[in-house]
């Protein structure tokens, strides 16, 4: 809990931005961060120039900056990977389907009575009235 909390912290510092601009970037890229695991070969590598004492103890104060280190390369990059995979995504999947088309056949009629009025005026406010006020808005 306590490294989950850390990592996510880390992360908005990293962004340096207001937090609730970019929580849900936060948010999408934390499972990632924290399901990290290093393995032998990277924590020698990671612990190479850390000096060493008597015996081949490494004291907290000689590692912890490694590792911080370590880590804040390793989240920026997985920040920067992400920015790149998401525009891809975006790019390549629009919102639109069959289905929506074909539901919204009525709002493209040229002649409508009064009954397929009111139905159009509904479907209308249902699809795009999210787009006249933010979602923290609505309620008020």
């Amino acid at each position: 809990l306590m490294i989950r909390h850390e990592t996510r912290e880390e992360l908005f510092a990293l962004l340096g931005r207001d937090r609730a601009t970019v929580e849900a970037i936060v948010d999408g890229v934390l499972p990632a961060a924290v399901a990290k695991e290093y393995g032998l070969s990277e924590v020698r590598a990671l612990l190479k120039d850390v000096p060493a004492g008597e015996g081949g103890q490494m004291t907290f104060a000689a590692l912890q900056p490694a590792i911080l280190r370590s880590r804040r390369r390793r989240l920026q990059a997985l920040l920067d990977d992400g920015a790149e995979s998401a525009k891809a995504r975006a790019a390549r999947v629009p919102f639109q389907s069959k289905a929506a088309h074909t539901l919204m056949f009525t709002l493209r009629k040229p002649k409508i009575n009064e009954q397929e009025e009111y139905v159009c005026k509904a479907k209308r406010l249902h699809k795009y009235a999210t787009l006249c006020a933010e979602l923290e808005d609505q309620n008020d």
